[in-house]
């Protein structure tokens, strides 16, 4: 009977112990199946500090935390907010994330259950500070926080790209065709236009030039139009009607909102060459006006500024002598800069030459060199004396009298 008795007793342990074991996993599935449903059925946290659901931020650790960072003798009201603030804000987010993890099927939630969390807070963030900062104090003026000035980002998305550095930066465009060349309706287009520039009739003219002007679908093929301007120039000089209709072509085309970003400089500086040499031809009254206008045009441009300054600089001492009305308009092209630079030094010499020559076309040049110093400032007391020497009172008209002290009381002795 001791073998029987002796094998019996582990049996009887070891269903004890298997019997044990399913009592525990039975209760802990139990558990986890209540979790869940207990964290599903939660209401919307609230600011009751006895809730003690989830962890949060003592009044200690906020005393603690204050020391540590030199804010002292904060009072306990003023903790208690703080604590009471940041504790509901973090058992909203937690039970936010509760919510998200139940809804996925898990009983706990993980990091990115949180940052889910804080993407649907809808916080509106705060982006820099200005440039002088406003403090404002809060509670016993213990502690100072920075209110920071809200920035539209759509208005900064839609800003306008404007250059920071005028003068040093030059941008290139290439137009980019979507279809491998010109389509029949772009051809038509084209030839239409160049027959109504150059028609008999006004209206028609203007017309077309209305529509050069207007039209920004005209940027893929914007460059034949510079090449028939082109063209028209190229011919004999003695078509100065051709030359005035390509010169109202160029003024249309840079008035468009898209050809002048659309055309290549190697383009443009032909176009210009060609003007320089009109203009230093024996060309007639009537186109040189017109031509000088379309070169400032062109010369905004940085690139064909500095091209035709150069220019003009190689032949400065020849050019003067033969053409001198030519060469002051197309300095005045240039503006103030190119008057500073290349006529200033030798303005002696077309004031001699007024007084000697008394050349109507040269003195109303000269007077406009004059006006657009008076314009940017830049008559100083030299240039007022030695013009006055020259014109006299008829400088009247250019002055601020504001600017031109010296000169108004010499005016006033001589009367």
């Amino acid at each position: 009977m001791k073998p029987t008795t002796i094998k019996s007793a582990p049996i009887s342990a070891c269903n004890k112990t298997k019997k044990a074991n399913k009592e525990r996993e039975k209760r802990k599935s139990q558990n986890l199946n209540e979790s869940p449903s207990q964290n599903s059925g939660c209401s919307s946290p609230n600011k009751d500090p006895s809730n003690c659901k989830y962890a949060g931020l003592s009044v200690e650790s906020l005393h603690t935390y204050n020391e540590q960072a030199t804010f002292e003798h904060l009072s306990d009201e003023i903790c208690t907010g703080f604590t009471e603030d940041l504790n509901y804000k973090v058992r909203q987010i937690i039970h936010e994330a509760l919510i998200k993890a139940t809804l996925s099927g898990r009983n706990y939630i993980n990091s990115d259950d949180i940052d889910n969390v804080f993407e649907c807070l809808n916080v509106e963030k705060v982006y820099g500070a200005p440039t002088l900062p406003i403090w404002l104090t809060l509670g016993e003026n213990n502690i100072t926080y920075l209110d920071d000035t809200k920035i539209n980002l759509i208005e900064i998305a839609e800003e306008e790209c404007t250059a920071v550095q005028p003068g040093d930066i030059t941008t290139i465009s290439r137009w980019l065709n979507e279809s491998s060349g010109p389509t029949e309706a772009q051809r038509n287009y084209y030839v239409t236009l160049c027959n109504s520039v150059i028609d008999n009739r006004k209206d028609i003219r203007e017309m077309a030039l209305k529509d050069l002007r207007e039209n920004t679908k005209i940027g893929p093929f914007c460059e034949w139009f510079y090449q028939f301007g082109y063209s028209l120039l190229s011919k004999d000089i003695t078509y100065n009607s051709l030359t005035l209709y390509a010169l109202r072509l160029i003024e249309a085309l840079e008035a468009n909102p898209i050809a002048p970003q659309s055309v290549s400089e190697a383009r443009l500086e032909l176009l210009v060459r060609l003007i320089l040499q009109r203009l230093l031809q024996q060309s007639a009254a009537e186109v040189l006006e017109p031509m000088c206008r379309v070169l400032t045009i062109l010369c905004n441009r940085i690139p064909l500024h500095d091209f035709v300054k150069s220019k003009i600089k190689k032949k400065f001492y020849k050019i003067k002598s033969d053409l001198p009305f030519q060469t002051v308009h197309i300095i005045n092209s240039l503006g103030v800069n190119g008057i500073k630079e290349l006529l200033l030094p030798s303005i002696d010499y077309f004031l001699k030459r007024i007084e000697e020559y008394k050349e109507q076309q040269l003195i109303e040049e000269v007077l406009a060199t004059y006006n657009i110093l008076c314009c940017e400032k830049e008559n100083t007391r030299k240039i007022d004396e030695r013009f006055f020497e020259t014109f006299g009172e008829s400088l009247m008209v250019y002055w601020r009298f504001d600017n031109n002290p010296n000169i108004i009381k010499k005016l006033t002795s001589n009367g």
